[in-house]
């Protein structure tokens, strides 16, 4: 089954167990009508849910609040003191997505140094690095890449002064 087909019946199938759960509060009643509508099988749990495909082929997604997704590298800190506001990540059998979305109060530049010194003397190495600043809005971003693997983290700062960090992981 190719990547398409996989990402469309995952689609569904998510949209469709939000939209069943809100509407009768059962969760096994939602997957059970997704699992006989695709021919899809579903585990859910309160933080994951896997969807395996009719050939074996297996999605996962996990999500949460207020640490990182289970397997974040541990050569790829994550900056403190903030507070994770998100977190998830999106398996397939050909890789597997990472993201934590995290806020601050410090400075923005003292957070995108820190993002840039940190990838100092590990594996990670900076690939492409920008910043901009319009008005009294800063934004930054980093590309790192450790062998096949990629993150990106971007670093802005609102009106408010508030600091959000987004750092993705993409591994093969």
């Amino acid at each position: 089954m190719d990547a398409r087909r996989i990402m469309r019946i995952v689609l569904v199938s998510v949209a469709t167990l939000s939209l069943v759960v809100v509407a009768s509060g059962c969760q096994r009643a939602a997957e059970r009508v997704i699992e006989e509508r695709t021919g899809v099988a579903i585990d859910a749990d309160e933080d994951r849910v896997t969807i395996t495909g009719p050939e074996g082929e297996e999605v996962e997604f996990q999500g949460g609040t207020g640490s990182v997704p289970d397997g974040w590298p541990a050569d790829l800190p994550v900056y403190e003191p903030a507070e994770i506001q998100t977190s998830s990540s999106f398996s397939t059998g050909e890789g597997r997505q990472m993201s934590v979305s995290l806020t601050t109060d410090d400075l923005f530049s003292d957070v995108f140094s820190w993002h840039k010194e940190s990838a100092e003397g590990t594996p990670w190495e900076i690939e492409n690095e920008g910043t901009l600043e319009m008005g009294d809005v800063s934004s930054g971003f980093l590309t790192l890449v450790r062998g096949d693997a990629q993150a990106s983290i971007s670093v802005n700062e609102d009106e408010d002064g508030e600091v959000i960090i987004t750092m993705v992981v993409v591994e093969p």
